[in-house]
């Protein structure tokens, strides 16, 4: 079999010691057109598939450190908010959920949910991330790439100012680039409650008696009952607050009102008890109990034979109205009667 040929390169140049002379180097030594054309186009295929295969690699590669570095867009974070209710009472609780989700391939570093509240809304309790009151700002742990999470947050209303609750989410992506969402829930507070508390009483709660009179009454025998009219804790200031009840039948009003009696008012034609409060202050404003305001007064009861074996009622219509200051609403609510039930 005949040899096979070769082509040989060559590089040469005069010698400089002898200008007739020609020093050559052998560049490379490749095989001839005829013994290229005889390799096998399997070998071919395969070198072609293993070239493609490293370039397709490359550039996911390179995509994937693209999509990685890149700035994340805003439609890839979602922040969402939600309240247990649109309408509360100054004194209720409302719950707030905050949802987010990160459908970007990165990571979200250092995030965080940055509140923003209005002197009506106090932060009672957090649950999802660690509140930190002095900045007002729940710290989360990283947002992985494709995953979601919901934080929880416990309100108390404090007042009826505006009622609007913000959250801005912000995070960082792995060049320390920073973002920001914001979302906010509005929420219609109501005017507060008038509270109060009415009762009779025979004995003081020491076991002192500060009746008169047998007990339990006697038919055609006057039994003298103190009562008590005592404002509740209220979480608004009100304004020409008057408390009203009228004398059942059977029922005498004594005129005894220790600790003076300036504000109370017995109007024998219509056997209406009027105590005008007046203005009432927010609770939560001042914290003592001395603030809160009551009065005393004593009635005197005396039962027929209809009312034996039965709890009698002393004192009914009862209601306490007022303005609220910050709304100027009308409040007034019922309450409950006074009875022999002891």
């Amino acid at each position: 079999m005949p040899a096979k040929k070769k082509v040989i390169e060559l590089s040469c140049r005069h010698d400089p010691k002898d200008p007739e002379h020609l020093l050559c180097v052998e560049l490379s030594s490749l095989p001839d057109q005829a013994a290229r054309a005889g390799r096998s186009w399997k070998h071919r295929f395969s070198d072609l598939l293993l070239i493609a295969v490293v370039l397709t690699l490359a550039v996911v590669q390179i995509n994937a450190f693209r999509n990685k570095t890149r700035p994340i867009p805003a439609s890839d974070v979602e922040v969402k908010i939600a309240a247990s209710q649109s309408a509360v009472r100054v004194g209720e609780e409302v719950r707030v959920s905050l949802l987010y989700l990160n459908g970007s391939e990165q990571a979200l570093s250092d995030p965080r949910l940055i509140l923003k509240l209005p002197n009506s809304l106090n932060v009672r309790a957090v649950t999802g991330g660690r509140w930190e009151p002095e900045i007002s700002t729940i710290l989360l742990e990283d947002i992985f790439a494709l995953r979601s999470g919901e934080v929880a947050i416990i309100l108390d209303t404090l007042s009826i100012d505006e009622a609007t609750v913000e959250a801005v989410l912000e995070y960082r992506d792995s060049r320390g680039r920073i973002y920001s969402r914001k979302v906010s829930a509005l929420m219609s507070l109501q005017g507060a409650e008038l509270n109060m508390e009415s009762f009779a009483r025979y004995y003081s709660p020491e076991g002192d008696q500060i009746g008169r009179g047998p007990l339990p009454p006697k038919v055609g025998e006057a039994t003298n009952y103190t009562v008590f009219f005592i404002m509740g804790k209220i979480l608004s200031d009100f304004e020409n607050v008057v408390v009203e009840g009228r004398l059942q039948e059977g029922v005498r009003w004594t005129g005894f009102t220790p600790g003076g009696g300036t504000t109370l008012r017995f109007d024998p034609v219509s056997r209406v008890v009027t105590w005008r409060v007046g203005d009432a202050h927010a609770y939560f404003e001042s914290g003592h109990d001395e603030d809160i305001k009551g009065v005393v007064f004593e009635i005197a009861f005396s039962p027929d034979a209809s009312m034996v074996g039965k709890e009698a009622p002393l004192i009914d219509s009862m209601a306490i109205r007022g303005r609220e200051k910050k709304t100027g609403k009308f409040i007034e609510r019922k309450i409950e009667d006074i009875t022999t039930h002891l």
